[in-house]
């Protein structure tokens, strides 16, 4: 069963919060599509259930490994079309190191070369100056946990400054 509240925007998006919901005492809104008591129930393969423009912010940890590749691309878009002009995305995955990266769910094996791969690709698409910008992109070592870690800066008018 699906379930959107109203909501004030523009708003942060943990998506794929899970049960933790790691993100909610700082203010994040989340969305999972199974209920664990977060506002938004819903499957983000289906597409993110909010308005053009409408998030400032996006945490995603731990979901794309679980999406294909199409799946993953897609819900790239989808971020695009939600966030506002300039918005933030820390995203998170396990790293080939990481002993779970190969477990039986996971559809997806990301490294940051193919994070990068990736934004590189949608930019292109985009055909536009707008664009994904990582400042930061790496990979931890924190066995057994090691991870990618991308905080992306998304931005989508020509002079964001002016």
């Amino acid at each position: 069963m699906n379930k959107i509240p109203k909501l004030k925007y523009p708003i942060r998006l943990d998506i794929a919060c899970g049960f933790f919901q790691w993100k909610k005492d700082d203010g994040y809104i989340g969305i999972d599509m199974r209920d664990f008591g977060q506002e938004i129930v819903w499957d983000v393969t289906k597409g993110l259930p909010l308005p053009d423009n409408s998030v400032k912010e996006f945490f995603c940890s731990h979901l794309l490994e679980h999406l294909t590749f199409s799946q993953a691309v897609e819900l790239f878009k989808e971020i695009w079309r939600v966030g506002i002009d300039i918005s933030a995305l820390e995203l998170r995955v396990p790293s080939l190191t990481n002993r779970d990266a190969q477990a039986g769910d996971h559809k997806t094996i990301y490294t940051a070369t193919v994070i990068e791969y990736m934004l590189r690709e949608f930019n292109k698409e985009k055909d536009t100056p707008y664009s994904f910008i990582y400042p930061s992109l790496k990979e931890t070592e924190m066995a057994p946990y090691d991870e990618v870690q991308a905080e992306i800066i998304i931005i989508k008018k020509d002079n964001p400054g002016g």
